[in-house]
């Protein structure tokens, strides 16, 4: 009965392949053929999943001497059927070319000996000879080793060659920049964009539509559809066309579910091409562009800032003024400071300067604080959240925060600052967010300063509900 299943079994795989390659072999193929090259994937996980679980019965079965040979049968059909679909689905998904011949070969080959040896193991399943019996678990661990290799083949044609090794190798030393005008447009930008949204499906490996953005000079070769780039023509450059069609659009890159580009990647792609040559070069040397040298602060490479220990006396310095001080995270020396007191003596605030490295988060809003005890703040180097508000402060304290290169959220509701000491403080310093209700500054001006600056000002609760 098993041997009348089997000879069936290979009657119908047979006739299967046939009629799907004789589907094929037509000048102009079927889409719904085309289709199932898509489910490739889907497919391919199938005989996968299921011949390690076989393995793992197999082995078990044979260590407690309870071999479930029924299902080690069915399993390795199973295996054997859905092997070949997927070589047949696998075949049809290469039709559509913009794949590494080499590579894609060594995936089909590997693919087929994964198929031809699953069905063998299929075979001998059924043959009661005790050679089979002995050529059975390593005609099964050969199995799994080429499965393996088909499978990292397939990962290489799908996400590059690095995928697999990635983390494995240690990582690259990055040189810190930590000057816009230091940064190189294309390196240091415009190719991260590249390599965050593109690269995946336009690579060495995996060329779709022809175009591989792995290098400056195969994006400028092109593709399967002519240029992809004509420099200092952003509006006529096939990539950037695609990039700003609407999502819904079939011919829009990249595809609805992978990650978009931002305005911010697409405004900094389009302004490199509209560029000459040699805008490889240092910003420095690019025109000023206050929009370009605000969006570029996002690929600065900054260390981590070391913060040492505060001394036990700096500490109690601070908290003998009246101060609460509490580390931002055990393992770390940064800290947040806060005076809970209306009343802050001079003395008092002049006390922080002990801890003016330590410092990074300090909270003096509802004191009595104003302009001449606020020289201190310049000291903090480290303060990334700084809250005033509901004190005495003008647009002399703004002032001295300019140098906080690491500043990213200010707190100033209800106090004196204006707009004009906002704009200047914005000139030298990006925080990420402001908030300034109950300030000179209202909603026009915020808004115009958020569209600039790339960043958030809050001017009121009506804004944040609408």
């Amino acid at each position: 009965m098993r041997h009348r299943h089997s000879k069936y079994y290979i009657i119908g795989v047979v006739l299967l392949t046939l009629l799907i390659l004789l589907l094929l072999s037509v000048d102009m193929a079927p889409r719904v053929i085309l289709t199932l090259g898509r489910l490739h994937p889907l497919i391919l996980h199938l005989p996968i999943g299921a011949l390690i679980v076989t393995f793992f019965l197999d082995i078990l079965g044979r260590v407690k001497g309870n071999y479930p040979k029924v299902i080690i049968i069915y399993a390795l059909g199973f295996s054997s059927v859905f092997s070949i679909i997927a070589c047949v689905f696998g075949y049809i998904l290469s039709l559509e070319g913009g794949y590494s011949e080499q590579t894609l070969k060594l995936h089909l080959w590997m693919g087929i000996l994964t198929t031809v040896l699953t069905t063998v193991l299929f075979v001998l399943s059924f043959v009661k000879s005790k050679k089979a019996k002995v050529i059975f678990v390593p005609f099964f661990i050969l199995t799994i080793c080429s499965i393996s290799i088909a499978g990292h083949y397939g990962s290489v044609l799908t996400h590059g060659s690095d995928f697999l090794t990635e983390f494995i190798k240690a990582p690259e030393p990055v040189k810190p920049i930590t000057h816009v005008d230091s940064l190189r447009l294309y390196d240091d930008v415009v190719f991260k964009i590249f390599d965050a949204k593109c690269i995946q499906c336009h690579n060495s490996t995996k060329r779709k539509g022809g175009l591989s953005l792995s290098s400056k000079e195969s994006l400028f070769s092109g593709g399967d559809s002519g240029k992809a780039i004509i420099k200092q023509n952003a509006k006529e450059s096939l990539l950037y066309e695609l990039c700003i069609l609407p999502i819904s659009d079939d011919k829009h890159m990249p595809p609805e579910g992978k990650p978009q580009l931002t305005k911010k990647e697409l405004w900094l792609v389009e302004y490199w091409i509209n560029q000459d040559d040699n805008t490889n070069h240092r910003v420095a040397s690019l025109p000023k562009n206050d929009t370009l040298r605000t969006f570029l602060k996002d690929y600065l490479v900054i260390d981590k800032v070391f913060i040492e220990e505060a001394t036990a006396e700096a500490l109690n310095a601070v908290i003998d003024k009246g101060f609460l001080v509490r580390k931002i995270a055990p393992q770390e020396a940064g800290l947040w400071v806060s005076y809970k007191n209306k009343e802050l003596p001079k003395d008092g605030i002049n006390s922080l300067s002990e801890l003016k490295d330590q410092i990074v988060e300090l909270d003096l809003g509802n004191t009595n604080l104003s302009d001449d005890m606020t020289g201190v703040l310049k000291k903090m180097k480290n303060i990334v959240k700084l809250d005033l508000n509901g004190t005495k402060i003008t647009d002399k304290t703004l002032n001295r925060l300019a140098k906080l290169e690491q500043l990213r959220a200010i707190t100033l509701y209800n106090t004196s600052i204006s707009s004009t000491g906002l704009k200047k403080l914005l000139s030298s310093i990006t925080p990420d967010r402001i908030y300034a209700w109950q300030t000179e500054i209202d909603q026009t001006t915020a808004r115009h300063l958020e569209r600039k600056y790339n960043m958030y000002v809050d001017v009121g609760l009506f804004t944040d509900i609408k």
